[in-house]
């Protein structure tokens, strides 16, 4: 989940995302069971599907996650530090940081 479009490397995770629209985007990806199902992950990574067979993309305000009991803490990596959480919220506020940046930026709501 981001409020941006990439990773630190630059790697695109969110292509929808924009700085400035007051939404996280959520990229989910399912566990899938055989090597024989990479192809399709691979082919939904390309498209970023609402609701795919392994993908799921959509964008919200807030968002809560909670493990399930008797199973492992989600992984959350912040700026490259990953930590494991039972539980977690993540909320965008508005306005909260002011960042210079050229006008066209892509990282922007045009």
């Amino acid at each position: 989940m981001g409020n941006g479009r990439q990773s630190g490397g630059g790697q695109l995770l969110a292509p929808r995302a924009r700085l400035n629209d007051g939404y996280l985007d959520v990229l989910m990806v399912r566990d899938f069971s055989s090597i024989a199902k990479l192809p399709r992950l691979l082919e939904e990574l390309k498209s970023f599907p609402a609701e795919g067979e392994f993908v799921s993309y959509f964008a919200t305000r807030k968002i809560s996650v909670t493990s399930q009991p008797m199973e492992a803490c989600w992984p959350l990596t912040l700026d490259g530090e990953t930590r494991h959480f039972e539980a977690f919220t993540a909320e965008v506020e508005p306005l909260a940081l002011s960042v210079a940046m050229c006008a066209d930026s892509a990282l922007l709501v045009p």
